[in-house]
């Protein structure tokens, strides 16, 4: 978990990933915050983010074999 100061889901997932190519898919509100769903380079991940703590993390989806 890292700490963010950022509002916006840009600003969020940005903290995270910096400022490369990706897209923000969807996003939900979630009891504890919010939750998006990235493209990137043909790849999807999660993010989450605490509202409450003010963190957010990564989460790699599950592969499908």
């Amino acid at each position: 978990w890292e700490t963010t100061k950022a509002t916006s889901p840009e600003q969020i997932v940005e903290d995270y990933f910096g400022q490369s190519t990706h897209k923000i898919v969807s996003s939900k509100n979630q009891s504890f915050g919010k939750v998006f769903l990235l493209k990137k380079n043909e790849a999807f991940y999660y993010v989450v983010y605490n509202e409450y703590d003010k963190k957010v993390s990564l989460a790699y989806p599950k592969n499908k074999s």
